[in-house]
């Protein structure tokens, strides 16, 4: 037999814990004529007249199948019986569904729940209970791949999600932009004068991309739309919500059945590279066909060159029949297919507000494999793929400008990621009259660049005799300079010749006036102060 515990006991408490447990424990040798356990009553009377405390070997999680009798294990399993006898079932597991799980066992159908802990030693729990937020329930499987995590309130984990490949998604919030005078900007022309139903291409003075495309050109239509699609030609007048699929690639800032008036829509461009505004101005725009005769609407679409952001303002929304604010409208924009939009608002009252504006940014791309030199690009996510693009070189592109007439320019070879190195023209390549090429820079025949002296020569052949060229100057007593008030002047060199000393002060008599003036190291020395 095999002994778990023994402990002594007095012997009333051990009658009552024998008996308890007839089912599960065995006192004494198991290996009588019987095969079973011995009688626990015979046990007792044995000892009852030698001690009121006996010895009491309890023999637990011994019982094998063919004696009979439920097994005592050390180990409680998920079976819904109390296998280690404790009194509890199942504890540290969940059933739930007639599966078995562990504390704290994410719950496979839904990974942002976790199987409960038991409260003390009750049975096993039969809920789930929320993960953290924060908690990571999807791993990342490639460097375009973020990880998902719960967000704490036990719903699953989000679906798994792709980087977005840079600038093919926007964000969008408040114009922070005052609306851009178009129609007074110097060089601004008008086009849509008096139209209805009718559009125009504009070529854009920079290449602008919208959802991550490079655009040149942009249609404008009297409807209320940028477009950098000639499908805009067609645009119903009967607004409709986004997407539209017969409208890709479209800027709606007011789309409604509209006319213009004179001045029509004013184009202009403002600023100067590379952070141009060009912008498309309807002034003074109504409702068609008489619809609306007294409304009066001005607003515009903002094109910016270097951030590629989309602005839409609204100065003037003027209409006695209250239309002019979206009643009848759609507001946002939409990439060249149906899943890439952003809808503002479709038939909604004061969806648009004089004085009011929005901005759509483009979301940055996110770099997956940086730059190793001036000829490899970052390499950026493109919104398909978990894998970061292959790498690749740039092909000719220009990665050393010229520094000089001397200095040719170095492009990529899409060979290495390195620029290759500095250039110049051959030696005493002629780069203008009289002078050769010495290595970037322009000198005379025999001459070396090197440091400029006052001598009246073009030393560091930069093309300016004795530029730059200085020295100290200083005629006070030797010994007096930084002494006191006395300070060193500067003198400059011009054609070979120095110039006067400019800026030196000198020892003077000493005055009363606390300064050591004559520069001897004592201040009013030699002299009684009133």
């Amino acid at each position: 037999m095999i002994l778990l515990s023994r402990r002594i006991v007095p012997l009333s408490l051990c009658v009552a814990t024998l008996l308890a447990c007839t089912s599960t424990a065995t006192v004494g040798d198991r290996d009588d004529a019987g095969g079973g356990a011995r009688d626990v009553a015979a046990t007792l009377d044995a000892h009852a007249d030698t001690s009121p405390v006996i010895d009491v070997l309890v023999a637990r999680d011994i019982v094998d199948a063919s004696e009979g009798g439920d097994a005592c294990t050390a180990t409680e399993v998920c079976d819904g019986v109390d296998n280690d006898c404790d009194g509890a079932i199942d504890e540290g597991f969940c059933r739930i569904g007639g599966a078995c799980f562990t504390n704290m066992q994410r719950n496979p159908a839904n990974a942002c729940q976790q199987c409960a802990p038991p409260a003390g030693t009750v049975s096993g729990p039969t809920a789930w209970s929320n993960v953290a937020a924060s908690t990571e329930c999807r791993a990342s499987t490639g460097p375009c791949d973020p990880a998902e995590a719960c967000v704490g309130d036990g719903s699953a984990c989000p679906a798994n999600l792709l980087a977005p490949a840079g600038g093919r998604t926007y964000t969008r919030g408040a114009s922070p932009l005052t609306f851009l005078d178009a129609c007074a900007a110097p060089g601004s022309h008008r086009v849509l004068v008096a139209a209805d139903q009718a559009f125009v291409a504009e070529a854009l003075p920079f290449s602008f991309r919208f959802f991550g495309n490079a655009q040149t050109v942009a249609v404008l239509a009297v409807n209320g739309m940028v477009s950098f699609s000639s499908a805009v030609a067609t645009a119903a007048q009967a607004n409709s919500t986004l997407p539209a699929p017969t409208l890709p690639d479209t800027v709606f800032a007011l789309w409604d059945d509209l006319e213009t008036r004179a001045p029509g829509v004013c184009i202009a461009t403002l600023g100067a590279a590379p952070d141009r505004r060009w912008v498309a101005e309807w002034r003074d725009a109504g409702f068609c066909c008489g619809a609306a005769s007294a409304a009066h609407l001005d607003f515009e679409v903002v094109l910016t060159e270097s951030s590629h952001l989309v602005d839409v303002l609204y100065r003037r929304l003027d209409d006695p029949a209250g239309r002019a604010t979206g009643n009848s409208a759609t507001v946002g924009l939409q990439g060249a297919d149906a899943a890439t939009f952003d809808q503002v608002s479709f038939n909604v009252a004061g969806a648009a507000r004089a004085g009011s504006g929005l901005r759509w940014t483009p979301r940055p791309a996110v770099v997956c494999r940086p730059s190793a030199g001036l000829c490899d690009p970052d390499e950026t996510c493109n919104g398909t793929s978990a894998a970061c693009p292959a790498d690749t070189l740039s092909p000719a592109s220009l990665c050393r400008p010229s520094a000089g007439p001397c200095d040719a320019v170095e492009r990529c070879t899409a060979s290495g990621a390195a620029c290759p190195p500095d250039g110049f023209a051959p030696t005493a390549s002629s780069c203008s009259a009289g002078l050769a090429c010495t290595g970037a820079v322009c000198c005379a025949p025999g001459v070396t660049p090197g440091p400029e002296s006052c001598n009246g020569l073009d030393d560091d052949c930069n093309g300016v005799v004795d530029d730059g060229v200085t020295r100290d100057c200083y005629a006070g007593a030797p010994g007096t300079a930084g002494v006191g008030a006395c300070r060193l002047g500067v003198q400059a060199c011009a054609a070979g010749v120095w110039g006067a000393c400019g800026g030196a002060v000198l020892p003077v008599p000493e005055v009363c006036n606390g300064v050591d003036d004559n520069c001897n190291g004592t201040p009013d020395d030699g002299i009684v102060c009133p």
